[in-house]
């Protein structure tokens, strides 16, 4: 199953607002590998932000 930014996002979120770790996982129906995955790939500090796509006006 894939993810979308905004739910990768609200993972992460959770985890550091407290959410056991157990809890989260069977609730996103994800395994632990891939919650430490997001949180790895997640920046250290602050909110996590999705990378923006770059949008070119069409000519």
């Amino acid at each position: 199953m894939t993810h979308t930014e905004q739910e990768k996002a609200a993972i992460v979120t959770q985890y550091r607002q407290g959410k056991p770790i157990q809890e989260l996982c069977a609730e996103r129906d994800i395994s632990e590998r891939t919650l430490y995955r997001l949180l790895r790939n997640s920046p250290k500090a602050g909110v996590y932000l999705p990378p923006q796509r770059i949008r070119y006006p069409s000519a």
